[in-house]
């Protein structure tokens, strides 16, 4: 199993806390997390997690705007056009993110006024300008969780996933998001349906698209490098406790259980009740 990066914070507070907005270039890179490549307003808290930075209190900057961005962790070459190429990808065909989420009263209370109404919880981005390819995000307002994926097919590539557990203050919140591209024809950068995007929130299942044209980079030698992950930063769900890629499919549990029967299409579902009569 590829493990491209992981991290769980151990190394505490270094360079990039000391800045509201760390952008690496061309400030030095942070000596203990080299990999981060922009980030807004955190730190690591006294529990070990990323968290809005207290030293910013004073600012109008809340968990509205904190968040982090990571690139570089890969071994490849992007091989591709402008910032397309260089160093740092890795190979994005499948592969599996996973986040854990202690959200706080006052996370949830500063979220719960974004104008954009959706907490991006992770994304795969793009390697120029950090924009999103693949993620899931969330409305606790609404109660809906969001999952974008760029497809090649006539699935959506915006979905919303109504009655999905939502997250409550104290309680970890796990993201899982897992993926297979679309088999990519490197000469036409054709993606065929036979990918899949899969999301699950504290182990359970709550979105699957099967048989998507799911492509995430056309720009890279071969197609579907990628080189960056974003927690956050259009609003942080609370405390990130620690965060897993692989370059692997998610392990998923077999049978797959629905704990609270609720979902979205394109995943089918069914639930049969029994009545018990004296």
């Amino acid at each position: 199993m590829a493990i491209p990066y992981s991290e769980d914070w151990a190394a505490g507070n270094s360079y990039f806390d000391t800045f509201y907005r760390y952008d690496k270039p061309p400030e030095t890179a942070d000596p203990l997390y080299p990999f981060i490549r922009a980030s807004e307003g955190v730190y690591i808290n006294g529990d070990g997690r990323l968290d809005k930075n207290p030293a910013y209190t004073g600012l109008t900057q809340d968990y509205t705007t904190a968040g982090i961005w990571f690139k570089g962790m890969g071994p490849l070459t992007g091989g591709g056009p402008g910032a397309f190429s260089g160093s740092g990808f890795w190979t994005g065909t499948i592969g599996c993110i996973q986040c854990t989420y202690y959200p706080t009263t006052d996370s949830l209370n500063d979220i719960s006024d974004i104008d954009e109404n959706f907490c991006p919880l992770v994304a795969v981005v793009t390697p120029q300008l950090g924009q999103t390819m693949m993620g899931v995000s969330v409305d606790i307002d609404t109660t809906d969780i969001k999952v974008d994926h760029s497809n090649e097919g006539e699935h959506d590539e915006e979905v919303f996933v109504t009655g999905a557990p939502m997250p409550v203050a104290g309680q970890p919140y796990t993201v899982r998001l897992g993926w297979q591209c679309g088999t990519l024809n490197e000469s036409t950068k054709i993606a065929a349906p036979d990918g899949f995007v899969r999301v699950s929130i504290n182990g359970e299942l709550v979105y699957e698209a099967v048989d998507i044209s799911l492509l995430l980079n056309w720009q890279t030698n071969p197609g579907n490098k990628i080189d960056g992950v974003t927690f956050g930063l259009a609003g942080l769900l609370g405390p990130l406790d620690n965060f897993t890629i692989n370059e692997t499919e998610c392990t998923e549990v077999s049978p797959i259980v629905f704990y609270s029967g609720r979902t979205s299409s394109p995943v089918a579902w069914s639930k049969i009740l029994l009545k018990v009569t004296e």
